[in-house]
């Protein structure tokens, strides 16, 4: 028996800082943050860009722009001060619109995780053995990302207005009237990893050697986006609201390895013996995507990263090969739990008053100023199977040099593999009508890496090494 425990510290990932966009009217990161803004007053009074040779922020900048760019010309980070495009107003005629900042306070603490495990091992011979770990983590302070300037939707201003998205309700309108999206790097994200290993294992027994191991497990967080590259939360008054499986959840996955030296005999050319099979088996539950409305700002929080209402099963909505079908309103084949869902929640669809269905299970957009009743990563995809044989050939001509002829087949059963939705374009968003849940691609083409057993269609190499 093995127990474990401790604390880990890691740092923040500079991707977030340098190129993330917030979700919040797409704050620029360091990347792509001019040296500086013309800046409109409500009042209509221009504020100049700062002199070249401030940095960004304030006229109190001491930071050189030069020092900024970190590249030598012209391979510049950031774009020269002096471009005019760069202009920020409050939205109000003739002004032009507000403008989205990303910021990190500086007293930002590093992330940590907590760690434990516990775990058995027992040997049924000198050759076969058994493990069983439980293995958890708990991460805090994880980086996430909130705007800070959002506008409520329920305030008594927005809904005496209808939810008219007015810029002088915005919390910060009074101070920063040239701001929209003011995206903070906050620490306020957390994330829990429960899992139960089980392995079997040989050592070569009768010229056989196998591992087979089983994971259980399930992993939650209020990350959004890929979870290591966040977006803005979904509601920035409430960010555990996002609390829900991670992206990289997966309930179930066995694997199964072995090799298998064939016993030979003295032959002609060596012809009966050297011969070696090898076999690789993956069969893995789906991992999760998240339907996430980037058109329609149902909330009317002008985030542009909302959720839709949701009725029934979610395994209903599992992604495969073809779209999860759409219905127009008022459609003589629109199924009768589209109606009980408009009823029974009294929304409205923002996307042609439709709704999507399978079965007695319903998705449809939330009523304009509230937010959909999903959870981030509801749906699951269909999972990963495959199975890859080898079969070697070796010869040996001297102490020191070997031939060995290599047939491999990937995904020999030619089984079907479909891509996460969240990997290919338009799949995941239920604006986009023709596309949505359909993992219309295999997993190496959806990841852009059309490897050999990756995820295509059965795949056969055949190679010759000499080893010496």
């Amino acid at each position: 028996m093995h127990v474990g425990a401790g604390v880990y510290y890691t740092n923040i990932i500079i991707d977030q800082l340098a190129n993330s966009k917030g979700g919040v009217g797409k704050a620029p990161g360091i990347t792509s943050i001019p040296t500086a803004y013309s800046l409109y007053a409500a009042n209509g009074a221009v504020t100049p860009p700062l002199n070249p040779t401030n940095g960004v922020g304030s006229a109190t900048a001491t930071i050189p722009a030069n020092l900024l760019n970190w590249n030598p010309p012209p391979a510049q980070v950031l774009p020269a001060s002096g471009a005019s495009s760069f202009v920020c107003g409050d939205g109000i005629k003739p002004n032009p619109s507000p403008c989205s900042i990303l910021f990190t306070p500086p007293d930002l603490p590093s992330p940590r995780v907590y760690g434990w495990n516990l775990g058995i091992e027992h040997s049924f011979s000198s050759n076969l053995s058994v493990k069983a770990n439980y293995v958890g983590n708990h991460g805090t302070r994880l980086p996430g990302l909130i705007n800070v300037n959002q506008l409520n939707p329920n305030s008594p201003a927005e809904i005496a207005c209808g939810h008219c998205e007015s810029p002088t309700d915005l919390p910060y309108f009074s101070s920063f009237p040239y701001l929209f999206g003011i995206t903070e790097l906050t620490d306020s994200d957390i994330s829990y990893y429960n899992g139960l290993q089980l392995s079997l294992s040989t050592r070569t027994f009768h010229n056989l050697a196998f591992n087979a191991g089983y994971t259980y497990s399930h992993a939650l967080s209020d990350l959004q986006g890929g979870d290591f590259h966040s977006t803005v939360a979904q509601n920035s008054l409430n960010p555990l609201g996002d609390y829900g499986a991670a992206q990289f959840d997966i309930r179930h996955h066995f694997g199964l390895t072995l090799t298998y030296n064939i016993p030979g005999m003295k032959s002609p050319g060596q012809m009966l013996e050297g011969w070696i099979l090898s076999s690789a088996i993956v069969i893995q539950s789906g991992l999760p995507w998240d339907a996430v409305d980037t058109a329609n700002d149902p909330s009317r929080t002008g985030q542009f990263v909302d959720r839709w209402d949701f009725f029934g099963n979610h395994s209903d909505f599992k992604a495969g090969p073809n779209p999860i079908p759409f219905y127009q309103a008022g459609a003589p084949s629109m199924p009768a739990a589209c109606t009980q869902a408009f009823n029974s929640s009294g929304g409205l669809a923002t996307l042609a008053d439709g709704c999507y269905a399978v079965g007695n299970s319903v998705l449809i957009a939330p009523a304009p100023g509230q937010f959909g009743t999903m959870s981030k990563n509801m749906f699951y995809d269909s999972g990963y199977h495959n199975w890859d044989l080898s079969v070697f050939k070796n010869w040996t001509f001297k102490e020191r040099l070997t031939a060995q002829f290599r047939a491999e087949f990937f995904n020999i059963l030619n089984l079907k593999n479909y891509a996460n939705p969240n990997l290919v374009s338009g799949s995941s968003d239920p604006s986009s009508t023709g596309q949505f849940g359909c993992a219309c691609e295999t997993p190496d083409v959806a990841n852009t890496n059309p490897a050999l057993g990756s995820g295509a269609a059965r795949e056969i190499q055949l190679g010759l090494k000499l080893l010496f």
